[in-house]
């Protein structure tokens, strides 16, 4: 008997001015030839607080774009053209506003939207396909600026009026996954399809407090009927301590890498944007 295949995909966030490449080598040297890591990435970071940053760049008014690292933008071009590195837009410069995070609480979201996708496009020369929230954070203006885009969403944002409005076929939606998170536990493993067009992809966060034996559970659900797993991450975090778990980020990856290929041929490895694209009726 075939069994339903699972199409997978890893997700980074955070790549931007400051990321060094050897820090990517050194997390995803093992997987990218296997399977493309998609890269969110930060057009032009700003100062702010975050674990990307140097703490001497947390205050300030400088902006860091992406182009004044050239090392970094040459390796990105080659890994992109080598089908190692799928490219996102994550944010425009992911500063953390004194009201919230930046597609949250910033200004200007659509023209930032618009200018940090001509941006990647020109600089990396891939069409950007897919917007990853900073912090996973999106409230109404940020989401009508990126669903106004033609912007796919890596992660779901709240089905609240404030943030999708009045839509009554999509708060349809909202209730149908409601209806199906409670009578199974568990988010449905295919994207959401919404009438203009765009989709909304689910994921499964891996970060210090994550344990191996959850991921591989969540995995496991899939493979049992077939869907979409992406698994999202940071690479800065890769050799930091876990919270009351007593593996690092890289060495749960590393288990779960395995996992993933002791699944063989049932596994299908994809993009970001790829993996926007597959619903049951394609799936096979």
């Amino acid at each position: 008997m075939s069994l339903n295949p699972v199409y997978f995909a890893i997700r980074d966030d955070d790549t931007c001015y400051f990321t060094r490449p050897q820090d990517l080598e050194s997390c995803y040297g093992r997987i990218w030839d296997t399977c493309p890591v998609s890269l969110s990435i930060v057009p032009v970071h700003a100062c702010t607080k975050s674990g990307v940053v140097p703490k001497e760049h947390w205050t300030g008014n400088r902006l860091f774009p992406l182009e004044e690292n050239p090392a970094l933008v040459d390796f990105l071009r080659e890994a992109i053209a080598a089908r190692r590195v799928h490219a996102t837009l994550h944010g425009y410069h992911h500063r953390d506003e004194p009201d919230g995070y930046e597609f949250v609480a910033g200004d200007d979201l659509s023209g930032k939207v618009r200018a940090g996708r001509k941006y990647l496009e020109e600089l990396l020369g891939q069409p950007i396909q897919v917007f990853v929230p900073p912090h996973n954070s999106l409230g109404g203006r940020g989401y009508q600026a990126v669903v106004s885009a033609g912007l796919h969403i890596s992660g779901i944002p709240s089905f609240k009026p404030s943030v999708r409005g009045w839509d009554p076929r999509v708060l349809a939606i909202g209730l149908r996954e409601r209806l199906w998170h409670r009578r199974h536990g568990f988010r449905r493993p295919w994207p959401l399809v919404f009438p203009d067009g765009h989709r909304e992809l689910p994921y499964h966060g891996l970060t210090p407090v994550v344990t191996l034996e959850s991921l591989v559970a969540a995995f496991d659900r899939v493979r049992q009927n077939g869907g979409v797993f992406c698994l999202a991450t940071h690479y800065w975090e890769f050799d930091r301590p876990g919270r009351g778990q007593p593996l690092t980020i890289r060495q749960i990856l590393e288990r779960f890498w395995d996992h993933v290929l002791s699944a063989g041929d049932q596994v299908r490895f994809c993009t970001l944007g790829e993996l926007c694209h597959k619903t049951p009726e394609a799936a096979g």
